[in-house]
């Protein structure tokens, strides 16, 4: 189990067995490179611990438990994990500012503790079985035990198909579980209990304007890079140009320390290239910059990166091809994940800003009454316009949407199980049949404040799923898959609290995307940071369509195994791939790249096919 995720901990490997527990680690080695091995152990043996992640305020942590008589055999962080459990039990959670997962085995009492950060920066898995439980960073250790299976869970997959992630804590196998962030699993007696140790609380909005919100944002950001960049081993950063991955550069910079930062770009051949830009930013910074352009056949690689993420994503490509070439000269790397998401970066929320005038008052009832004549419409529209009516369709589906907020964001965010007929066209009659709910069902319990205004009902949701379960998941499994760590210094606590404290006429004004960042930065960084327009740091499936994705659909995507598979209608892909390429059919691209990975995904964890042996075929 252990070496499946070699490549998380490819430095060392440790293992403690006793009667009914048995606790496996590789390890990374970023701090105290040689003293840190796990498992990690108190003074008299009796506790043990293994994890992952970086626990920032360690040191402040070691110097309180030294005044209290504990002793350490190493500088690391992991060591403090054990001493903090001898002195507040379960709650030494409430202690710690990082990012983690835990395992930790209290022998005396015969408990285990598994935890996860309130974030949900680091994964962890598991799943019971004849009283038996399994954990472990990735699925792949969990279908290794001889009591798990691996089954493929038609409702993750289906949600994938329309939001492109799988909510959690449901996983693409059936029986295999997310821990939530901020949660616990203790596994005591005949029984294991889940609890929640972490609740975001909603702090008042206050009169802050946007010089003091600036202000207070540039110095959490100062203190969670200062904090983050500690470390053994060497550490850069990655660069987009864009807001966030500059805040970092210019805050990082500001903490001198000598020899140039590294930081690491990649570009894919495409319109929406930032090479430029970030080469632009490094060199007002003086960083030590290296880039590198994708390779010319990307989807080649796609086998492996659906084995490392364990699920059939589409955006999992670029963030592989990056932590690869920076691992190549550091073992830690800082990214700008989350500023996003904390301070409206995306353009969703441009349209989410007329939606919020449909979801109140007159305007819902109304457009509530009309929803019915909406997705008639869109379903005219779906049939009358064919493959290139997936704007229009979308159009009268937001319409149709009016009144509700989740089924409104969900179209927004490609969700088509709302109404029409993409599903008939899609989904064989069987399969179809067999789903049990839909992808509202599913995102319905995160919309669980009402009383906000649309945009932030959406990033409150986003926060807690979205951010997680898919773009921390990717940066997490591709990084890994690496051997590189990320940290994600602005998804620090404080900077969290921060930006949910805002008023949102604060952190989004006439339409601007993210004002307090760009106020924060203002003549900090180059004028064409807070100028250009935000890109999405990813792959076009269009221009990935004239390139290799058609031609690998035509050779993977065969009548015999679309049949054989029983879950898609042939007559989709055909339809697709003879139609003439178009931009506007991108939806219908991302639909059989998702088709594509899942063939992988199958053959990897269902058939026991290497990733290696896909690739090689894929190549000849």
């Amino acid at each position: 189990m252990t070496e499946a995720i070699r490549h998380r901990g490819p430095d060392a490997e440790g293992y403690f067995d006793a009667p009914s527990i048995h606790l496996g680690s590789r390890r990374l080695r970023v701090l105290d490179l040689r003293g840190g091995d796990q498992p990690m152990w108190n003074e008299d043996r009796s506790i043990c611990v293994v994890y992952n992640g970086e626990i920032y305020n360690h040191r402040a942590l070691r110097a309180e438990l030294r005044q209290l008589g504990h002793r350490f055999a190493s500088s690391t962080d992991t060591e403090v994990l054990v001493h903090l459990y001898e002195e507040h039990g379960d709650d030494l959670v409430h202690r710690l500012e990082g990012m983690y997962a835990f395992a930790l085995w209290d022998g005396p009492r015969r408990r285990l503790l598994l935890a996860r950060d309130p974030v949900g920066i680091k994964p962890l898995f598991y799943a019971q079985s004849n009283g038996v439980v399994v954990f472990a960073s990735e699925a792949k250790s969990i279908l290794l035990h001889p009591l798990i299976s691996a089954d493929l869970d038609p409702q993750a997959l289906h949600q994938l198909l329309n939001i492109r992630f799988v909510p959690g804590p449901s996983t693409m196998f059936r029986g295999i579980s997310h821990l939530p962030p901020g949660y616990r699993l203790v596994v005591e007696g005949n029984g294991t209990r889940l609890e929640r140790f972490h609740q975001w609380d909603f702090p008042g909005k206050g009169s802050t304007d946007l010089e003091q919100a600036a202000g207070s944002l540039h110095g959490e950001m100062a203190r969670a890079v200062e904090r983050q960049m500690i470390s053994d081993v060497p550490v850069g950063i990655y660069l987009s140009g864009g807001v966030d991955s500059s805040s970092i550069l210019s805050a990082a910079t500001s903490l001198g320390g000598g020899s140039p930062i590294r930081t690491f770009s990649l570009g894919f051949g495409e319109p929406t290239d930032e090479l430029g830009d970030a080469r632009i930013v490094a060199e007002h910074f003086g960083s030590e910059h290296h880039e590198m352009l994708a390779e010319s056949g990307p989807l080649a690689l796609l086998p492996r990166t659906v084995y490392h993420a364990e699920v059939p994503k589409v955006n999992t490509l670029q963030g592989y091809l990056l932590a690869r070439f920076a691992r190549q000269r550091v073992t830690v790397a800082l990214s700008g994940l989350g500023g996003d998401e904390l301070f409206l970066g995306y353009e969703i929320y441009r349209y989410l800003w007329p939606g919020e005038r449909l979801s109140r008052g007159a305007w819902a009832r109304l457009a509530s009454a009309a929803a019915p004549a909406a997705d008639s419409v869109a379903r005219v529209l779906d049939r009358t316009l064919g493959l290139h009516g997936d704007r229009q369709r979308r159009m009268a589906e937001l319409l149709a949407s009016g009144g509700d907020p989740v089924r409104y964001y969900l179209t927004l965010r490609n969700g088509w199980d709302l109404g029409g007929s993409v599903g008939q066209k899609l989904y064989t009659s069987e399969w179809l049949q067999g789903l049990k709910g839909t992808t509202r069902d599913a995102m319905s319990p995160y919309f669980d404040r009402p009383e906000l205004p649309l945009i932030e009902q959406v990033q409150w949701a986003e926060f807690r799923v979205k951010m997680v379960d898919d773009f921390l998941a990717n940066e997490d499994r591709m990084s890994m898959a690496n051997s590189l760590e990320v940290r994600v210094p602005l998804l620090d606590e404080a900077i969290i609290r921060l930006a949910f404290s805002l008023p949102l006429n604060v952190k989004f004004q006439k339409g601007q995307l993210k004002p307090v960042m760009r106020r924060a930065l203002e003549g900090r960084v180059p004028d064409i940071v807070l100028r250009k327009k935000k890109w999405g740091f990813t792959f076009d499936s269009f221009e990935q369509f004239k390139k290799d994705l058609r031609g690998i659909c035509l050779r993977e995507l065969t009548p015999r195994f679309i049949g054989d598979q029983g879950i898609f209608r042939y007559s989709f892909v055909q339809r697709v791939l003879e139609a003439r390429p178009s931009a506007s059919m991108r939806w219908h691209y991302f639909m059989l790249w998702q088709m594509l990975g899942l063939k992988f995904w199958q053959e990897i964890f269902l058939d026991g096919t290497s990733w290696q042996e896909i690739e090689e075929r894929i190549r000849r």
